[in-house]
């Protein structure tokens, strides 16, 4: 069940990494529990989309994005911010890409994280791999995906990894 989701605001000129051109927020409320969540849909530098996303009241938290509600809702929330990001982004802009980083919960590894399976199987199930191919960097629990039209895939997959390491989610043991 995807949930309803509404554009807040654009940001713009964000101080935690230069390779981020606009930041879009969305709100979004989960008729199951009533708990609201925030999405962010980054738009960075090459043509990529990074999505994040947390529960609003974590959202003073420096460790938003590594908390578990416990709520177990993550199929739908992660089903409504892909529903978000094609309706928004991906249908104006075919040669987009788009990625995340399965962030690890307290005590856990960066590496393969449990959040990073699922998403995995949430972009086999949810996207699939006709438009797309599929990348992983199981280092640090990465995932990106690129249009098949484009030719330079590993020319994105070297500056998406490259954006990684200064990008705005906690991502050291």
């Amino acid at each position: 069940m995807k949930y309803d989701v509404s554009f807040l605001r654009n940001q713009y000129n964000l101080p935690e990494s230069d390779d981020i051109i606009r930041r879009s927020v969305y709100r979004m409320v989960s008729p199951l529990t009533g708990e609201e969540y925030r999405i962010l849909i980054d738009y960075c530098k090459g043509n990529i989309y990074i999505i994040k996303f947390y529960c609003k009241k974590d959202e003073k938290s420096k460790d938003r994005f590594n908390k578990l509600t416990g709520l177990n809702e993550p199929r739908n929330l992660v089903e409504s911010c892909i529903s978000v990001l094609d309706r928004d982004f991906l249908t104006k802009n075919e040669t987009a890409s788009f990625g995340f980083i399965a962030s690890n919960i307290p005590d856990e590894p960066l590496r393969n994280t449990k959040r990073f399976h699922f998403y995995e199987i949430m972009m086999s199930t949810l996207v699939g791999d006709t438009r797309f191919s599929h990348y992983k960097l199981e280092e640090i629990s990465a995932y990106l995906l690129i249009p098949k039209i484009l030719d330079n895939h590993d020319e994105l997959l070297e500056q998406f990894w490259g954006q990684l390491q200064n990008y705005p989610i906690s991502v050291s043991e």
